[in-house]
């Protein structure tokens, strides 16, 4: 979303001793009147995810913003984005309207799910006080894709 760019990334990477898993994770925080967000990429080579919610009310924990607050949720919406399938629900935290998703897929592109298995979780809200309406909240579900660099093996989280 634009309103990200004033704002600062930090990005972390992790990886499992064995290589099976890697979770990359962006989180964009600027000023208090700055819009926010994070997103989670979590793959596993073998079983399930690290991480393994089936709702994105339950991705909320992992995230400091929310952790200190009482969040409120809107009901359970399905979309879909380039990357296909994404549940999600407009939240509130404090006096900031967001929205938070959760979207898994297999590499395979098989039906069924099988390894290796990603899922990719996430938020954004607005500033203090800004309105986020359905179809703003949709709108930021389908702007969500990844970007696969040549190189060295980095996702870029578009």
């Amino acid at each position: 979303m634009p309103e990200l760019k004033k704002t600062q990334a930090q990005v972390q990477r992790f990886t499992s001793k064995t290589g099976n898993y890697v979770e990359e994770f962006c989180e964009w925080r600027g000023l208090y009147k700055n819009d926010i967000a994070g997103i989670l990429l979590s793959q596993s080579a073998k079983g399930v995810p690290l991480t393994d919610p089936q709702d994105p009310k339950n991705t909320t924990n992992q995230w400091s913003v929310f952790r200190d607050q009482k969040p409120s949720f809107g009901e359970l919406r399905k979309s879909n984005n380039v990357l296909g399938p994404i549940v999600w629900r407009r939240s509130g935290i404090g006096t900031r309207s967001c929205v938070v998703f959760l979207q898994r897929w297999s590499l395979k592109m098989e039906k069924k799910s099988s390894s290796p298995i990603t899922n990719l979780s996430g938020y954004y809200c607005k500033r203090s006080g800004k309105v986020f309406t359905p179809s703003f909240a949709e709108q930021v579900i389908k702007s969500i894709g990844l970007v696969i660099e040549r190189g060295p093996k980095r996702l870029k989280i578009d």
